[in-house]
C-alpha cells in the first residue's frame, strides 16, 4: 500500500436486516509503517455493538503470496473474532471480513482506495 490519505467503504451484510444491512464510508491518512503491512487494520471492526476502537488486537497474519493478506481481528473478550481476507495493489484494497454474532454470520465487504497525500 502507498502512505497517504485512503478512501474507505465498508459494506456490512447482515441477514434480515432492513435492505441486508448499511454501507459505511470514511477517509484515513496511512502512515508509511503502517501501508508496509498492508491493508491490515484492527480499528475499522470498531463499530456499533461491536468493542470499541483499541479493544482489538490482529493475530495470525499471513502473507500467502504478494498482494494477498489474511489475518484475524480479535477483540474484547476473545469471543468477538473476524476473520479477514484481502488482496491488494499499491493503489486499492478489496476483501471480506466475517464474523459470528449471536448465532447469524455477519459479513463485511471492504475495499479502499488511495487518494492523495495526507492533509496537514
Amino acid at each position: 500500500m502507498k502512505p497517504g490519505l485512503w478512501e474507505f467503504e465498508m459494506v456490512f451484510e447482515i441477514p434480515d436486516a432492513p435492505q441486508g444491512g448499511f454501507t459505511n464510508k470514511w477517509q484515513n491518512c496511512i502512515k508509511e509503517e503502517e501501508a508496509k503491512r498492508g491493508p491490515v487494520f484492527d480499528d475499522a471492526y470498531a463499530t456499533k455493538g461491536a468493542p470499541k476502537k483499541g479493544e482489538c488486537q490482529i493475530e495470525n497474519i499471513r502473507y500467502p503470496e504478494p498482494g494477498h493478506v489474511t489475518y484475524d481481528v480479535v477483540c474484547g473478550d476473545k469471543e468477538y473474532r473476524i476473520k479477514v481476507e484481502y488482496r491488494y495493489t499499491e493503489t486499492s484494497f478489496e476483501g471480506t471480513s466475517r464474523t459470528m454474532s449471536e448465532g447469524q454470520t455477519i459479513t463485511y465487504k471492504m475495499k479502499g482506495r488511495y487518494v492523495g497525500p495526507c492533509k496537514k
